[in-house]
């Protein structure tokens, strides 16, 4: 059986690798980290390989077709055979929750949240939204929140520790974290979803 494979990079060194297939509507998901030669999770979702997008732009997966590497076949955690409970399926979105957890065991750079300081201050966009980081620890949000669910505050003030990002409302007493997968001088990416691996920013000139 042949596998759909791509190594998604993360943080500044890291990357996780993703394995899918799928067999009538039912995807099978493993993730792990090639160098270790460890997977993590084995899960199981309703959905066709033709919904998966890179992130919110439609943009496609560049995957490979592999055979599985024979240290997938043992997953640390396999909850394939017990997920899958008529009428509450898993979906896509649950893609995201594996691959975040498969990133966050990958974690190896200690200097991510100097790296992140110094490149998440200025102006984000997106199709659907902008973000407004300021040096003086204030942040705006205008549009969509998808990447920060419903409830997050529209503006306050920010922080951040390791790979997440720490968003207060203006009185400091309701807030959200949220991971950033990646960051560079043009590109900031978080978690996606519905079928999109990644919701990408892009900084404003």
């Amino acid at each position: 059986m042949l596998w759909h494979h791509v190594q998604l990079p993360h943080a500044r060194k890291d990357s996780v690798d993703l394995f899918v297939s799928e067999k009538s509507g039912v995807v099978d998901i493993l993730t792990g980290d090639a160098r270790s030669h460890a997977c993590f999770w084995a899960s199981r979702v309703m959905g066709r390989m033709d919904e998966i997008y890179l992130d919110q732009r439609r943009s496609p997966v560049p995957w490979e077709i592999i055979s599985l590497p024979d240290y997938c076949r043992l997953p640390e955690v396999d909850s394939r055979h017990n997920e899958m409970i008529l009428g509450h399926e898993p979906t896509l979105d649950d893609l995201n929750y594996d691959i975040a957890n498969a990133m966050n065991r990958t974690i190896q750079d200690r200097g991510f949240s100097v790296f992140v300081k110094k490149h998440l201050v200025g102006s984000w966009t997106a199709e659907d939204s902008s973000l407004n980081f300021r040096a003086d620890g204030s942040y705006t949000i205008v549009g969509s929140r998808i990447p920060f669910g419903p409830t997050s505050p529209s503006s306050g003030r920010w922080s951040n520790g390791r790979n997440m990002l720490h968003l207060l409302n203006e009185a400091r007493d309701r807030g959200i974290r949220v991971a950033i997968v990646s960051i560079g001088k043009s590109e900031l990416r978080f978690h996606g979803r519905g079928g999109a691996l990644f919701h990408l920013y892009e900084k404003s000139a």
